[in-house]
């Protein structure tokens, strides 16, 4: 009797465990620009009953992830992160997926083209559609880089009402640029190529960089550059490394054959630039600057 008792009372003062339960409605396809802190639930749920911690949980257990989800799998990172909670998903599967990268496989680019950026004129963070909803995108000069604006048809099979959304993307292309590897300050001296090392970066707009190490030692900084900058063609200015009436290095090539003599320059010259030259039987010839003191001739 004794032992039933304890039995008895051990059972009637054990705290009882129970879940509680509560469910979410995602929206099938939420598309996503940024990924803002504490957004709000309803980009993302049709209907929930989960306390509003709760919904905070759960879309942070997704904010991880840019793919196709399965609601069973969320579900157990929930279980074992709230232990407390039975949280039931629907739909089975859904779609959490940054939007440039949506529209990055759905415009026709060039193959050296990416979408780097984009952003809803609204100022929405997201962009969410129910089954029912399908986009197409329209964007006239989405083949040339730089700023875009793309408007985004949202067609609703069961209204048979469209509305539009205007996006601004960002399309750049691979580019080779040089990346200071010290502090330069402003100088009259050519750069060295140690100062320099070779990078890419993906930019809308290629032409403004310098990217030719191998020329750098003809230019001089306009600027103060700092260890990591990305060196821009007005950061930095030819000198001259042909100087007016200094014996110079003349180099005439033909079908593969090269030639050289001496002639003296008429004028100060820099990297690239056209300089006339005075040879020793009184003649001139006009060529292109290649180094120091060294002209070539394209006979």
């Amino acid at each position: 009797m004794k032992y039933m008792l304890s039995i008895f009372l051990f059972i009637f003062s054990a705290p009882s465990y129970c879940l509680t339960e509560c469910s979410v409605h995602f929206y099938p396809t939420i598309f996503y620009f940024e990924k803002t802190e504490d957004p709000s639930p309803g980009y993302f749920f049709k209907k929930t009953d989960c306390l509003t911690d709760v919904q905070q949980k759960i879309i942070k257990a997704i904010y991880s992830y840019d793919s196709n989800l399965k609601a069973k799998y969320i579900e157990k990172i929930l279980s074992e992160e709230i232990p407390n909670y039975k949280i039931k998903i629907y739909p089975d599967q859904f779609k959490f997926i940054e939007f440039k990268n949506y529209l990055q496989n759905h415009l026709i680019l060039s193959k050296d083209q990416i979408i780097i950026k984009t952003n809803l004129l609204n100022n929405s963070s997201f962009l969410k559609l129910d089954d029912e909803q399908k986009i197409k995108f329209t964007c006239e000069d989405c083949h040339f880089l730089g700023h875009k604006n793309i408007k985004i048809s949202i067609y609703n099979s069961n209204t048979n009402i469209s509305t539009n959304e205007w996006v601004n993307a960002e399309i750049a292309t691979k580019t080779k640029v040089l990346i200071s590897t010290k502090n330069i300050n402003p100088s009259n001296r050519g750069f060295l190529e140690n100062d320099f090392r070779e990078d890419y970066i993906y930019a809308t707009k290629p032409e403004i960089y310098f990217s030719a190490l191998n020329e750098i030692q003809f230019y001089r900084p306009t600027q103060s550059l700092a260890e990591g900058n990305v060196l821009k063609n007005n950061d930095i200015i030819p000198f001259d490394i042909v100087k007016y009436g200094h014996p110079t290095t003349i180099i005439f090539e033909k079908d593969g054959i090269s030639l050289s003599g001496t002639a003296i320059p008429v004028k100060n010259a820099k990297y690239n630039e056209i300089v006339k030259l005075q040879r020793q039987n009184k003649t001139y010839v006009s060529g292109r600057v290649i180094n120091f003191n060294q002209v070539k001739v394209d006979l």
